[in-house]
């Protein structure tokens, strides 16, 4: 069941990365960009493997800075941890917890594939992130429909984005959005990944 809902996680971010706007790199360290503030989207994605039909719920907590950092972590049923992703203009880092790998790399597709074993241009993570309006179409494959829903009430949920190819469908739904504040500490252990004890190094360069 665990190594099912980690192959999702995957497909996941296959489908997701594989559709929107490609940013340039280089650097290293990064600090709070002193702008926009910092903000957390809570989210939930369903996940159907449409040729058995078995679907699987993850969660999604997306911290941004605007225009500085991304981080994604990505969890299961009672919190299981599967994987943490920081995006900077600079760089990629993840922990893939199934491989045991760590890996850092330049915004370039070919960081990505030890995670999806292909080359994946990291596009469309940054538009939905940092909240853009983008359009319904199709993208390498992968059909994209994007809704904006009435506020409501607090349990309503902002944004829907479905992804759905010939082989998958996944319902991305975003519950809220809260202000995050961060000091010069936390802010590093929020947007620098540590390589985990026992963890392979895999540099992407």
């Amino acid at each position: 069941m665990l190594k099912k809902l980690l192959s999702y996680a995957r497909l996941f971010f296959g489908l997701f990365l594989s559709c929107g706007i490609l940013i340039s790199c280089a650097g290293k360290s990064i600090s709070s960009s002193g702008g926009a503030n910092p903000y957390r989207l809570n989210s939930k994605a369903k996940v159907t493997d449409k040729l058995s039909g078995e679907s699987h719920n993850l969660d999604l907590t997306v911290i941004v800075d605007p225009q500085r950092a991304i981080r994604i972590d990505v969890t299961a049923l009672l919190g299981y941890r599967l994987a943490e992703v920081v995006m900077t203009p600079q760089k990629i880092q993840y922990i893939e917890r199934e491989n045991k790998i760590f890996v850092t790399g330049g915004y370039k597709p070919q960081t990505l594939k030890p995670l999806f074993g292909q080359e994946i241009d990291p596009k469309l993570i940054w538009a939905i992130a940092h909240e853009q309006n983008l359009k319904d179409g199709r993208y390498y494959g992968t059909n994209v429909k994007f809704e904006l829903t009435a506020p409501g009430s607090q349990d309503d949920p902002s944004r829907k984005i479905t992804l759905e190819n010939k082989d998958l469908k996944m319902v991305w739904i975003f519950k809220s959005k809260e202000a995050v504040s961060l000091s010069s500490s936390s802010y590093n252990e929020t947007f620098v990944l540590a390589q985990p004890v026992e963890y392979k190094l895999i540099t992407i360069k």
